[in-house]
C-alpha cells in the first residue's frame, strides 16, 4: 500500500510540473542538490544535471516497489519452514524499512527542489 502511496504522489508532483522532459528543463541547477545532513558528506555535484537529478530522485522512489515486492515474497517463502522464517524475518523487515527511507528521501528532496512551483497547489496537504 505505502508503494502506491508514494509512487501516486510522485506522479501527482511531475504531472504538476508539466511532465519529465518540462521539468528537466525548468529545474536550475542550483536546486539539484541533497538536503543539508547528506550534503555535508556527499559530493556537492552528484546530482547537478537536472536530468540526473529527476532520474535518481526518481529512481530513487520506483526502486521501493520491486524491494519491498521480493522481500515480502521472500519472507512469505520462507514462512513455511519456522525456524528459518525466525531468521529471516528480521532481515526482511529490515530491507523494506532502508527501501522506504531511501524512497522517502528521494521525495523529499524532489519536493524540496521544486516547491516554488508546487506551492500554489500546496501538495504537501494532498499526502
Amino acid at each position: 500500500y505505502e508503494c502506491i502511496v508514494i509512487i501516486a504522489f510522485a506522479q501527482l508532483l511531475v504531472g504538476q510540473l508539466g511532465g519529465i522532459r518540462r521539468l528537466c528543463q525548468n529545474l536550475p541547477e542550483e536546486r539539484c542538490c541533497h538536503l543539508p545532513p547528506v550534503r555535508w558528506f556527499v559530493y556537492k555535484l552528484s546530482w547537478t544535471p537536472p536530468e540526473r537529478f529527476v532520474r535518481r530522485t526518481l529512481g530513487g522512489l520506483l526502486q521501493y516497489v520491486p524491494v519491498s515486492l521480493i522481500a515480502s515474497a521472500f519472507g512469505a517463502v520462507t514462512w513455511i519452514y519456522p525456524p528459518l522464517f525466525w531468521y529471516t524475518q528480521p532481515c526482511c523487515n529490515a530491507v523494506i524499512c532502508v527501501s522506504q527511507a531511501i524512497a522517502m528521501y528521494c521525495l523529499i528532496v524532489f519536493y524540496h527542489a521544486n516547491q516554488a512551483e508546487l506551492a500554489p497547489m500546496r501538495p504537501v496537504m494532498k499526502l
